[in-house]
């Protein structure tokens, strides 16, 4: 069986399936993805050095083509850090913003 060439457009819709099941049209964003990397790499507990694993590589070569470029792990430490950055300011803004007052207690 012949391989089809990669459409390295990145405006090109690409298909996909929704977490229903259902066929779907999307559009690749390297931001997005980096984004969901980091993600995923924190919420999973997972080492930076993923990025730099064959497996890894291999699994989103074969599921985005050539469109997504696995970042280094000093990129995804510093993505990381942005990342802490951008939630502890949603934090703070929620708690700035709350309209009773919160109690923190310990149990040691």
């Amino acid at each position: 069986m012949e391989y089809c060439k990669i459409n390295k457009d990145p405006l090109q819709t690409q298909l996909g399936r929704s977490p229903t099941g259902n066929l779907t049209s999307f559009r690749f964003n390297k931001e997005i993805a980096r984004k969901e990397l980091v993600r995923y790499i924190v919420v999973d507990e997972q080492p930076f050095s993923l990025c730099e694993n064959d497996s890894f590589k291999r699994r989103k070569r074969m599921t985005y083509g050539e469109l997504f470029q696995p970042p280094s792990r000093n990129i995804v430490k510093a993505n990381i850090f942005k990342y802490y950055k951008s939630e502890m300011e949603k934090l703070k803004n929620l708690l700035q913003n709350s309209h009773g007052k919160i109690y923190l207690t310990s149990d040691l």
